[in-house]
């Protein structure tokens, strides 16, 4: 294989995809992100670090004393309440970009499959031609032998052929491609090619999908925008500080008694920050809420989109299914009854070759806009079920 392609092996379409799924390295990446965040909500309840103090010194007179202290900031439960809201919401979001991923990924790998089969058609196509040509220059060496005209004849099929085999080289190198993307896309070592039976895929029909993963990364998107205008209000409540002091006090106290410096005195510290400054924070409010609307803009139009986008698919898959079927039914046996007939008549001498070769070449042709009907309709097949994706 001149690709480096070789031990090639067939894969049904459902495998393809079921590999992908989990071998995947951008979804990897994504499923590693929703780790990610559901790490990040154990952090919602995260206390500023205590600050622990030491001094030593003459703190209260001559004498030299010692003093420690420790506090702890906090805030209101509604604050922490609107941080795990927000990682929460956080984690829904990379959840729905997985999904939507996955579903990306798998309208991904069914094109790149069924392009291979497409071409894997058109090969075969091709080849038949080459073929036709071929046993049509062995019958014009031997009437050339025989004395009968035909050098012209010779000549333009010789034309022919070789445009069909610089064909056959355009589809296999296509081809070649093409398994190099679905191996990417699957992750895995060997090469993969459709099995025989793949052929057309498998159709859904849905006019509406409210559950989609790109209309649930936008419902999330809003959750989080919410979430982050919640967290934005909260930090204008007012933060608590505790602290615990413990401390000598050496020499004679206000109660005419003499301590030395073992003796220890102690203190409980409750302090309330309180927001004086209120610019800044209202700027990130209005911004939090801003980011929110857009968030539910985005949504609407997502949705809009959705809509369309799945009224046009089936109407495309309608037209590609009706053209399809008529190829099947009707120009197919035709053009294949027709190209039978025109090679049995010029075997026999009842049509020459000018004749023979209108006659194929419009049995070709069907053949070909048979295969281009056959990609449509399997893209728009593609494309409904990823629209139904959930």
């Amino acid at each position: 294989d001149s690709s480096g392609q070789t031990g090639t092996r067939q894969i049904p379409e459902a495998a393809a995809i079921d590999s992908a799924l989990k071998n995947n390295i951008v979804l990897r990446r994504d499923r590693l992100f929703e780790q990610y965040h559901d790490q990040l909500k154990k952090t919602a309840f995260e206390l500023p670090s205590s600050a622990v103090s030491a001094e030593a010194g003459q703190l209260n007179s001559s004498y030299t004393d010692t003093r420690l202290a420790i506090s702890q900031s906090f805030g209101l439960p509604n604050v922490y309440a609107a941080r795990r809201r927000l990682f929460t919401a956080q984690s829904e979001s990379a959840k729905a970009a997985t999904a939507l991923s996955e579903a990306d990924l798998e309208r991904s790998v069914s094109r790149v499959y069924y392009t291979l089969v497409n071409l894997r058609l058109r090969e075969r196509l091709l080849r038949e031609t080459d073929s036709l040509f071929n046993y049509y220059m062995a019958l014009t060496r031997l009437r050339e032998r025989a004395g009968a005209a035909g050098g012209m004849e010779g000549l333009s099929i010789t034309g022919e052929a070789v445009v069909v085999r610089s064909q056959i080289r355009s589809v296999q190198a296509e081809a070649s491609a093409q398994r190099s993307l679905l191996r990417t896309l699957i992750n895995t070592v060997g090469y993969y090619e459709p099995d025989t039976g793949s052929l057309k895929a498998t159709a859904e029909i849905l006019l509406r999908n409210d559950e989609h993963p790109r209309l649930l990364l936008f419902r999330t998107a809003i959750s989080a925008a919410s979430a982050e205008h919640h967290l934005q209000k909260s930090q204008l409540l007012p933060g608590f500080n505790l602290g615990y002091i413990n401390q000598s006090l050496t020499g004679t106290g206000a109660d005419d008694l003499y301590y030395s410096r073992r003796s220890r005195f102690q203190a409980v510290q409750i302090g309330l920050t309180i927001p004086v400054f209120f610019g800044s924070a209202k700027a990130r409010i209005n911004a939090a809420s801003m980011a929110r609307d857009m968030a539910a803009l985005s949504y609407q139009a997502a949705a809009d989109d959705l809509r369309a986008g799945s009224e046009r698919a089936i109407s495309v898959y309608n037209a590609a299914a009706a053209t399809l079927n008529e190829f099947e039914n009707t120009a197919l046996p035709a053009a294949r009854r027709l190209r039978d007939a025109a090679l049995r008549r010029m075997s026999q001498g009842d049509i020459g070759f000018m004749e023979w070769f209108m006659y194929v070449r419009q049995c070709l042709q069907v053949e070909s806009d048979y295969l281009d009907g056959l990609d449509r309709y399997n893209e728009s097949v593609i494309q409904l079920k990823y629209l139904n994706a959930k």
